[in-house]
């Protein structure tokens, strides 16, 4: 991309939430028209060259951020994104556009080692790092992508077990409110993600029918049901709660605000010390409704839609049973 496109793009990125479609189409035609007499070449390189390793990798990381925002994917992935790349950037202390393959290989290895993370945590990090750098490609700044060459990370292979029924209750019996019972019955009950939990809102609850509208990933509307149980908390913290909010589960301070994913999950982590229960997250509630239903013997075809999974082999991912899922997913596949 040429120095003038870079220009302009930026001007848009930063114009995006201000004007609709149309608007900044027009400021877009403008902006080229007017462009053509000036030699902006010297000016900008001048500005990056003078510009800190900090100012520098700080200009490509919002202009990265923002292009991922407009693409529509969610704002937990993007937080992601910006969280693993920042604390990379800061790290290596380079410009983003003279950082090497080696330098990114050494970071990997000894982040590792010190924080003692698993592979899958070390993929998800691996993932946001990459998407910046391909974005530096794609956008001309850099000619390939220094992840390109590091040898893939074999993800753990031991999944980890669903709750058992001891440990559910173990875990209500360590709620210090109705809300944290709530949240806990709710992810139970409903397989939802966190983020998806996060976002719903009273409305979205039909007590008739125990329905609830859920948006997931990508936008995606789906259905997915409570039981009586779950509804009966949910309804004991809403009677309770004083806090005025259109959505289910808030803050208890002020300003009342929807729970954040990362709300949520300290919330579990100390629920879960408090009950002497290792590894409550909510990515262990969704397998443990995945496995609870199909030994059931829910088709998987519906577990995968109350999922909101787009293929029933991701679905199969989730359980953790020792049924046979061979022959119920041959019913899908053929």
């Amino acid at each position: 991309m040429s120095i003038k496109g870079i220009f302009v793009e930026d001007v848009m990125l930063q114009l995006s939430f201000s004007f609709d479609q149309e608007q900044l189409q027009m400021i877009r035609k403008a902006l080229i028209s007017n462009l053509g007499r000036y030699d902006l070449k010297e000016i900008m390189a001048e500005d990056y060259a003078l510009a800190t390793v900090d100012e520098f990798n700080d200009r490509l990381l919002k202009r990265f951020l923002v292009k991922k925002s407009l693409s529509g994917i969610s704002n937990s992935s993007i937080k992601q994104y910006a969280f693993y790349t920042r604390r990379f950037l800061i790290e290596i202390d380079k410009k983003a556009t003279e950082i090497t393959t080696e330098e990114i290989e050494y970071y990997l290895i000894s982040y590792k080692a010190r924080n003692g993370i698993s592979n899958t945590s070390l993929t998800n990090m691996i993932c946001g790092i990459n998407n910046f750098f391909q974005f530096l490609v794609d956008e001309e700044i850099i000619a390939r992508n220094p992840i390109a060459k590091l040898p893939k990370i074999k993800k753990d292979t031991i999944p980890e077990p669903i709750f058992s029924k001891k440990q559910e209750e173990s875990l209500y019996l360590a709620c210090d409110n109705l809300r944290d019972r709530a949240i806990l019955e709710f992810f139970f009950a409903t397989g939802c993600r966190v983020q998806e939990v996060c976002n719903v809102k009273i409305s979205d609850i039909d007590l008739k029918t125990n329905a609830i509208s859920i948006i997931g990933k990508g936008n995606k509307l789906r259905t997915v049901y409570t039981n009586e149980k779950a509804l009966l908390h949910v309804e004991r913290y809403l009677e309770e709660r004083e806090e005025v909010s259109e959505y289910l589960f808030v803050t208890r301070i002020k300003p009342v605000r929807n729970l954040s994913p990362d709300a949520i999950q300290t919330m579990m982590k100390k629920v879960g010390e408090k009950a002497q229960v290792e590894g409550v997250h909510p990515h262990r509630f969704r397998a443990t409704f995945c496995t609870r239903l199909i030994d059931r013997g829910i088709s998987l075809h519906v577990v995968q839609k109350l999922m909101g999974h787009n293929s029933i082999e991701t679905t199969m991912r989730y359980y953790r049973g020792t049924g046979n899922l061979k022959s119920e997913y041959d019913k899908f596949s053929a």
